[in-house]
């Protein structure tokens, strides 16, 4: 009797995930669990959809909000080396873009550039266009397919001297190769469930969305159902203290509370 059962087997590709997130484990976080309200949003992006025929992006709406409150609020994506700190003016937001090729959904990363002055609309125009099948997958917009193809040639112990070392104590060289902010919106892959997604990551700050769910909430007085979405931020502790971490936190609130933008940018600007 056949005990294996059948099976097959499919070469590995997720070297650089799976090196990363371990690295990942020797940085402290903070790390906060939050409900917002965003039923007033919601109704915006329903509306969008009614008037337009096609669905505005949920992550180019988050990645706007946080990149907004990270300008107000710069020290939560600042970069430690030895004795000094590295703040830049430029928002750079790593997500995950999922897109088809021969088949399949693959998740790739992509760096969104000074996400700070761009309004929301113009970051939902270019996931879109990184999400073609066209675009070539990558560790960044900055690195080459071929690049990694010889990257991953070299033994693991030479990546991680020779590259991931480098990287992790060069902060310009982190924000050029992998941004100085990862956005993870992974509630979109599991309508309806609610819940929080907790990552490792290795970025200053690490946001993370995750279900949607409605719930009571006391509004004007009155208990009404309100659409909730969870959502985890996670704060390298090294550099930033707790009140400063609260002050983005609270701002960051106000924005997805208030629906941020997505009425001025979505429907009077046609």
């Amino acid at each position: 009797m056949d005990k294996v059962g059948n099976y097959k087997v499919i070469p590995f590709k997720r070297h650089l995930p799976a090196e990363v997130t371990a690295m990942s484990r020797k940085m402290l976080f903070m790390q906060g669990l939050v409900e917002l309200d965003i039923t007033d949003a919601r109704e915006l992006f329903r509306s969008y959809k009614e008037k337009y025929g096609k669905s505005l992006s949920f992550t180019a709406w988050v990645v706007r909000c946080v990149a907004k409150a990270i300008s107000e609020n710069p020290y939560v994506h600042a970069f430690k080396r030895r004795n000094k700190l590295y703040i830049f003016e430029d928002v750079d937001v790593s997500i995950a873009v999922e897109k088809t090729i021969d088949g399949l959904p693959v998740a790739t990363l992509y760096n969104i550039r000074k996400a700070n002055e761009k309004n929301v609309m113009e970051i939902h125009n270019e996931i879109r266009a990184a999400q073609s099948p066209e675009k070539k997958a990558d560790l960044s917009s900055d690195v080459s397919e071929r690049k990694l193809k010889l990257l991953l040639l070299l033994p693991k112990f030479v990546r991680k001297i020779f590259f991931y070392n480098r990287i992790m104590r060069n902060p310009k060289l982190h924000k050029k190769l992998n941004s100085s902010v990862q956005v993870t919106t992974i509630g979109m892959f599991g309508a309806g469930m609610s819940g929080w997604g907790v990552n490792l990551g290795h970025h200053p700050i690490n946001i993370v969305t995750g279900g949607i769910s409605f719930k009571p909430r006391f509004i004007d007085g009155e208990l009404k159902n309100r659409e909730i979405l969870n959502i985890l931020v996670k704060i390298d502790h090294t550099i930033t203290d707790g009140a400063p971490s609260v002050r983005f936190m609270k701002y960051l609130r106000d924005l997805m509370e208030g629906a941020f933008e997505i009425e001025e940018y979505c429907f009077n600007k046609d």
